[in-house]
């Protein structure tokens, strides 16, 4: 068919094409009437799945329009989802990442007590006692987080967090 031209009212409507090539059904995909080529976009009933074809415009010898309204293959199979059961795995999940993050955030302390925090929390388990840092459940950092503010804990447990404060705070200058 020359001279065929398609506009964007055409898009998503289902049609049955006759080319040289064979027959073909399902919805325009998209087109390009510069380079003369359409894709029909057509569903695999097997697979659930979408099959593209790339169809030139020259080769078209025939074209029927259908009324046929397009299926959605990917929308959600069971709708008898349980509402109540996913607001309260939502709030759970909420609570707990809220218990979480009142162990990772200190209140009202700065930005450099933080750094120092996140630092230790990395080889060694942390968690905020107000604005103290509570290194390993023993050894605590007290405001202003210097190697003196280091209390508590066994000998070498104590040692060991005043060894890593020290480099902690040499690469923060």
């Amino acid at each position: 068919m020359s001279g065929l031209v398609f506009s964007q009212n055409d898009l998503d409507k289902y049609l049955k094409i006759e080319t040289k090539e064979g027959l073909f059904e399902g919805w325009l995909f998209t087109f390009d009437n510069q380079t003369k080529l359409i894709i029909v976009e057509s569903p695999d009933e097997r697979t659930e799945k979408k099959d593209y074809t790339f169809i030139k415009m020259d080769s078209i010898l025939n074209i029927k329009w259908i009324d046929k309204l397009k299926k959605n293959l990917f929308s959600i199979k069971n709708t008898n989802t349980n509402q109540k059961k996913i607001q309260s795995r939502l709030q759970n999940t909420i609570h707990e990442f809220d218990q979480k993050a009142k162990h990772i955030y200190g209140k009202n302390v700065t930005v450099k007590a933080q750094k120092i925090f996140e630092s230790l929390n990395k080889t060694m388990d942390c968690n905020w006692d107000n604005s103290s840092i509570v290194v390993l459940q023993e050894v605590y950092v007290n405001s202003p987080y210097s190697v003196d503010d280091v209390v508590g804990g066994s000998e070498q447990t104590n040692k060991r967090v005043k060894l890593v404060l020290s480099r902690i705070l040499n690469k923060l200058k």
